[in-house]
């Protein structure tokens, strides 16, 4: 029950607006062209715009990828310790084993799924490439990714509980054979 009621809070977070904070001076640094993007298609995604220079193109894009993708694991951690907060003021500080245990699955949530889908390279004078790069991760991307944490861990929380069963049943069954 909790479970559910704890994923229900998440996914209605996640949908309600995913769209990463703007910081100081980001306005500036985002190319027009990444901007309207933003605007027109990603706007209720969780996203961010990552830059770097390397020596070469690639290591320009990858570095500017990954920096995009911590912001994004960073704004998903951010929107969970806020459900985390709310939840536990909620309960009145009286957390239950299981809450405990859904939270501590969200928190290690992987966020694949991201998507680098624009990327900007400028060469500059010193032959060094700087990429400016946004990545993004859909709402219901993150639902999916969501969804599939919880089957894994009611799969496991049923698996387990079967496996305390059967040891049980053999028990009791030795018990029984030996009156």
């Amino acid at each position: 029950m909790i479970l559910r009621g704890v994923a229900l809070m998440l996914v209605m977070l996640l949908m309600s607006g995913c769209g990463s904070r703007v910081r100081k001076g980001y306005e500036d640094s985002v190319p027009g062209e990444i901007r309207s993007l933003i605007n027109s298609k990603y706007a209720n995604s969780l996203h961010a715009v990552g830059t770097s220079s390397g020596p070469e193109e690639a290591i320009a894009i990858d570095k500017a990828a990954l920096q995009a993708r911590a912001e994004i694991a960073r704004e998903f951690k951010s929107q969970i310790d806020v459900l985390q907060k709310d939840y536990q003021e909620a309960l009145h500080g009286q957390a239950t084993g299981e809450y405990k245990q859904v939270m501590e699955l969200f928190s290690r949530l992987e966020l694949s799924g991201s998507k680098v889908v624009k990327s900007m390279v400028r060469k500059e004078k010193n032959d060094q490439y700087h990429a400016k790069v946004l990545v993004a991760v859909s709402a219901e991307q993150l639902k999916g990714i969501i969804d599939q944490k919880l089957r894994d861990y009611t799969s496991f929380k049923a698996t387990r509980a079967y496996k305390e069963l059967e040891k049980r049943v053999e028990k009791e069954s030795r018990g029984s054979g030996e009156q």
